[in-house]
């Protein structure tokens, strides 16, 4: 685990900061982007938005998809990048993790924000009269109770929660709704015609803060954390290690709290799998030990990364 050679610090481009997020500005990965600059931005050398230089200017840039995410950090176009890993709702964000092993990327931080969804219209709009409402599919999921009580509604996926506020300003179509967050409302200028709509009152989304490996790799050797998690990608050999004795004799030897396992299919190999795996360790005596452990077991092991997590009061 030790970093590698190259220069650590997040190199700006000229004299701008960048964070990539996917969405339109004012969604929850905004958001995300955001606590993460200002609770992690002095730690990791960076200026933070109520302290930067006036020489150096810090882009929030929005992107459409999680793959422009990854490729603009991949090629240094942007130093930083948001991706949503998981909801407390609605389990893992598969495409993500699918992503995060196709580029050379690691994790840097995650963080916790609590999603609370607003259905969002034009001012003076009736729901009753609302045919369609447009969000995010994976929003439209986490409200499936209270769109059960507007079933005149339409429920129809859009590529952004915030964009699709963006959206419905655009079209200037009453008959049109947004689900969103508040941030989206206030960008827009939209009515909250519905407050708080999401099925369960502790929804919660876990993104994952990713930048180059060199820098994630020296910000744990700079300032390792004193509770770190640990994220990792294993493959094992069918024909000597199965899953369960491998993680007994790796993760269970080593006290390792496991707090997610997330198997991906290896599509040229019939029913076989890679397995991504989330440890809560106690010291870096104890990361050591069972990165050691694991990588003597594995037939393939990657670190995602080594960090802790940031999370933001409801």
């Amino acid at each position: 685990m030790n970093a590698p050679n190259a220069t650590s610090q997040p190199r700006t481009s000229g004299s701008e900061l960048s964070i990539s997020f996917q969405g339109a500005p004012g969604s929850y990965s905004h958001v995300a982007a955001r606590l993460f600059l200002a609770k992690r931005g002095k730690e990791l050398g960076l200026p933070t938005e109520s302290d930067a230089a006036k020489d150096i200017k810090i882009s929030f840039n929005s992107s459409r998809t999680f793959q422009e995410v990854f490729e603009k950090v991949a090629t240094g176009a942007s130093q930083f990048g948001v991706i949503p890993l998981a909801n407390s709702s609605v389990g893992a964000i598969m495409p993500a993790w699918e992503l995060s092993l196709q580029y050379q990327v690691s994790l840097i931080s995650d963080v916790y924000v609590p999603i609370h969804h607003q259905l969002i219209g034009l001012p003076n709009t009736d729901p009753k009269t609302v045919k369609t409402v447009i969000s995010h599919p994976v929003a439209l999921k986490q409200c499936i109770k209270f769109l059960n009580t507007m079933p005149w509604m339409q429920p129809t996926a859009f590529w952004d929660t915030s964009g699709a506020a963006f959206h419905v300003k655009e079209t200037n179509d009453p008959t049109l709704v947004a689900i969103a967050g508040e941030p989206a409302a206030r960008l827009t200028g939209l009515s909250i015609l519905a407050r708080d709509i999401e099925d369960f009152t502790h929804n919660e989304t876990r993104f994952g803060i990713i930048a180059p490996v060199s820098v994630a790799m020296d910000a744990v050797t700079k300032n390792f954390p004193a509770r770190p998690k640990l994220t990792c990608c294993v493959e094992l050999d069918p024909d000597t290690v199965e899953f369960a004795p491998f993680v007994a004799a790796t993760i269970g030897r080593h006290n390792a709290k496991v707090s997610n396992i997330i198997p991906l299919c290896i599509p040229e190999r019939t029913w076989q799998y890679r397995y991504i795996l989330e440890l809560e360790l106690s010291s870096n005596q104890q990361t050591q030990g069972i990165w050691t452990a694991i990588r003597e077991t594995a037939s393939k092991a990657r670190i995602m990364g080594i960090y802790s997590s940031l999370r933001m009061q409801s």
